[in-house]
């Protein structure tokens, strides 16, 4: 990404929108964030049926007005949002192996995510993002804070988590099989 291009207040999830994936402690999350970080926002490009629980827990909490549902988005639109946003995040209980992690250290977008198997091996703790127990909005608030107030870290994550990226594209993966 070009300087400037991020914005310092996106958070990002990007997935599909189901119960499991836990967003209602990312909602949570934000909300705990509101007074330290008034301007940040929470954008969810995916869809499925947990929409309408999930804008119910953002109105509750008073926040509406920075979570937004983009619903399903193009690959372009996805690489923009990857680059724009300051941190992604993955609040889910379960995983296969958390693309979405990697994609996002590919635009150099560090990433908070649950500690769970799949994320657990995606995100490289304090290098390329961090993890924190698995529906611990309290936690998740706080490395994403970490990352919001810090822009040297956020500097250092995002370079890590480029490296990290690159070291799983096809041509190194076909490389460290052959």
């Amino acid at each position: 990404p070009e300087p400037g291009e991020r914005d310092p207040d996106l958070l990002l999830y990007l997935g599909r929108v189901k119960k499991y994936k836990g967003l209602d402690v990312l909602i949570q999350a934000l909300h705990l964030l509101k007074d330290r970080f008034p301007k940040a926002r929470l954008e969810v490009a995916g869809s499925g049926d947990d929409v309408p629980r999930l804008e119910s827990v953002a109105r509750g909490l008073g926040i509406s007005d920075r979570v937004r549902f983009l619903g399903r988005v193009s690959e372009e639109d996805k690489i923009r949002l990857y680059r724009r946003a300051s941190v992604a995040l993955n609040s889910s209980l379960k995983e296969g192996w958390g693309l979405t992690s990697i994609e996002a250290n590919g635009c150099g977008t560090p990433v908070v995510a649950s500690d769970v198997p799949g994320l657990c091996d995606s995100v490289r703790d304090g290098e390329t993002g961090f993890l924190v127990p698995f529906g611990d909005a309290q936690a998740m608030a706080e490395r994403i804070g970490r990352i919001l107030g810090d822009s040297n870290l956020a500097a250092k994550l995002q370079a890590s988590s480029l490296e990290w990226a690159r070291s799983h594209s096809w041509d190194a993966v076909a490389d460290r099989t052959e």
